[in-house]
């Protein structure tokens, strides 16, 4: 697995953790999402709702997909997401940031985090990801890191209104400050 145990590092003056999704974490994830909409949008169209933690844990595979969390200096969760290889690039998944913490860069920060944790174990030229176009702040998000609109993938169950997004790598470097490793 892609996995240090840790790192750290500094974001707008906040020290910030990325490790691995623990049991506790996916527990506190499932109160982020108050309706069947808000769930499947982040989740994917099969996310079952309201939410009943065994069926929870398998809609999401995060004890299959490589799963990480963003912890502030008081170790609560800011952000989770998921990054694993979709035609020969690291595919980001189900990547989402509390509500208490929107509009502060935690967005880019997760992605940069989940890139060079991805990058440190299987070095890729692409990243790609899936967003509804309606979701502006991501969509925002995302462009400002490199990520252009590219075909929808024909493999890949089309849904309505989401767009195919892709970063090429070694145009647009990952952007990690990255402080201590642990």
């Amino acid at each position: 697995m892609w996995f240090r145990k840790a790192f750290r590092c500094v974001h707008r003056g906040q020290v910030y953790t990325l490790e691995k999704a623990k049991p506790k974490h996916i527990v506190a994830l499932m109160n982020w999402f108050s309706n069947l909409d808000e769930a499947q949008r982040w989740g994917g169209p099969r996310l079952r709702f309201p939410f009943e933690r065994k069926a929870f844990e398998n809609d999401i595979a995060w004890r299959t997909l490589p799963s990480y969390v963003i912890l502030d200096a008081h170790s609560q969760m800011q952000a989770f997401g998921q990054v694993f290889e979709r035609k020969q690039r690291h595919h980001m998944g189900r990547l989402v940031v509390h509500n208490d913490t929107r509009g502060q860069a935690l967005g880019q920060l997760l992605i940069e985090a989940l890139l060079t944790q991805a990058q440190s174990k299987d070095p890729r030229s692409a990243s790609s990801l899936l967003v509804y176009r309606d979701n502006l702040p991501a969509w925002h998000c995302y462009t400002k890191l490199g990520y252009t609109e590219a075909e929808y993938p024909k493999d890949v169950p089309y849904l309505e209104d989401v767009a195919f997004m892709v970063r090429d790598l070694l145009k647009h470097p990952i952007q990690l400050h990255q402080g201590s490793a642990v």
